[in-house]
């Protein structure tokens, strides 16, 4: 029977198969695509051959076939363009010594891979649903089972008159250990000759033991077993020194050098260079530099390429409870999003209706953009505010974006827990959040 362990492990693996799109665009959409102005989400928008949007951003990984055939792979940041064509260039290296990719009558197809975030995050939440369903079960069948074997057992029992039954022989015996007298001590100390740490005398005497062990013990004269023997080889010196390189040996005199020759065939080793010599193997760049163009741009602004992996944040956010003990609670928060999925957070919480008032709060979540609707995310995380106690508040939900920076989002699945009052409430949020 598969563990929950193994479940949570085959979940967790199967969400990270659903992490990419994939997106072929034709060539006269690709070009207009990418001879096109950057939005304001960051992006560039094509029609895929199907005729759905594609948003392409920063992150995204092109693969670029030419009508002759040619296929280059790049991620989207490292292009530049101009009014001739596509062109790529190195990490930190200007556009103006970037190298052709093709001109914009070239390009027969661009096909655009991208990381789904969205979806990973719908898969996630899934996941965690589904161990967190196995968890509650394993925990009810346990406490089951254990209510079971304590109401059991093979111990006296109340009869209606007060008296005790006694108690059930086990399959093993119950019966209680014999007590001995004085009178039986020389029996039980000479019962226990032979042994190791018996009465003096005894060890040579080999009583309590078996024929073969004494006879050895009378041949040898020791009363231990034989010791094991250990085959101990050297790991280096047992076999011929066939892979010895040139080299100097340091002997600690720092006037004397002692040089170990190299056997036929092998390599020699690596000679430090001179300074000022670059060292390490030589690596020639047989890409032609002439088709560089000192007027390309970057394909991306900055902005959008430092948005892509780190974004700053402020959110506040508000919620309270339904269907208990009337509460409120709001926080506010500072915090970023990493590579356009993780979100960490931390600020300050204020309740009312409850025993706290304030409180220190930290955030972390899954923020997942789909990638043919960047104003759109899902959302999965938990705030950890400690003060007067502490509260656990996981939530789930749907973010919209109606401006480039603003972010709102809606939270119906909302659980807070209160550890000083021990219980748990349905707690809906809604957020606002403005992304630097």
């Amino acid at each position: 029977m598969l563990r929950a362990r193994d479940m949570l492990v085959a979940l967790l693996a199967s969400s990270l198969l659903a992490c990419t799109t994939q997106t072929t665009v034709a060539g006269p959409s690709a070009v207009a695509g990418l001879q096109g102005v950057e939005t304001s989400h960051g992006t560039f928008r094509f029609t895929g051959q199907n005729g759905t949007s594609v948003q392409v951003r920063p992150e995204d990984t092109l693969t670029v076939r030419t009508v002759d055939g040619n296929v280059r792979v790049a991620k989207a940041e490292r292009m530049c363009r101009n009014g001739t064509g596509l062109y790529l260039r190195e990490r930190d290296e200007p556009c103006n010594q970037a190298s052709r990719i093709a001109t914009w009558d070239e390009i027969g197809s661009i096909e655009v891979k991208q990381f789904d975030g969205g979806g990973t995050v719908a898969v996630v939440t899934f996941a965690a649903a589904v161990t967190a369903a196995v968890v509650v079960a394993v925990v009810l069948v346990a406490s089951e089972s254990k209510g079971k074997s304590s109401s059991g057992g093979n111990g006296p029992k109340l009869l209606p008159g007060g008296t005790r039954t006694p108690a059930r022989p086990s399959v093993k015996g119950n019966a209680p250990p014999p007590v001995l007298s004085s009178a039986d001590a020389p029996r039980v100390h000479s019962g226990l000759t032979g042994f190791r740490g018996g009465p003096s005398g005894a060890r040579g005497s080999g009583a309590g033991r078996s024929p073969d062990a004494r006879s050895r013990t009378l041949a040898t004269g020791d009363t231990h077993p034989p010791a094991i023997a250990r085959e101990h080889r050297s790991r280096h010196w047992d076999r011929e020194p066939s892979s010895l390189t040139v080299g100097i040996l340091n002997t600690g005199d720092p006037d004397e050098e002692h040089y170990a020759p190299a056997p036929v065939g092998s390599d020699p080793a690596p000679i430090d260079s001179a300074p000022g010599i670059a060292s390490g193997p030589l690596v020639l760049d047989l890409e032609p530099r002439g088709n560089t163009a000192p007027d390309a741009s970057p394909l991306f602004s900055g902005l959008a390429v430092r948005r892509s992996s780190f974004r700053p944040s402020l959110r506040i956010d508000g919620g309270a409870c339904v269907a208990s003990d009337a509460c409120f609670a709001g926080a506010a928060r500072l915090g970023f999003t990493v590579a356009n999925l993780v979100e960490l957070s931390g600020g300050v919480r204020w309740e009312e209706g409850t025993s706290g008032s304030l409180f220190g709060t930290f955030g972390a979540g899954l923020h997942g953009q789909f990638p043919g609707a960047q104003a759109l995310a899902l959302f999965l995380g938990t705030q950890v505010a400690v003060g007067d106690g502490f509260r656990v508040a996981p939530s789930a939900g749907l973010r919209v974006r109606p401006a480039a920076e603003f972010w709102i989002g809606l939270q119906p699945a909302g659980v807070t827990y209160f550890s000083k009052e021990k219980r748990f409430a349905y707690t809906p949020s809604i957020e606002l959040a403005y992304e630097f």
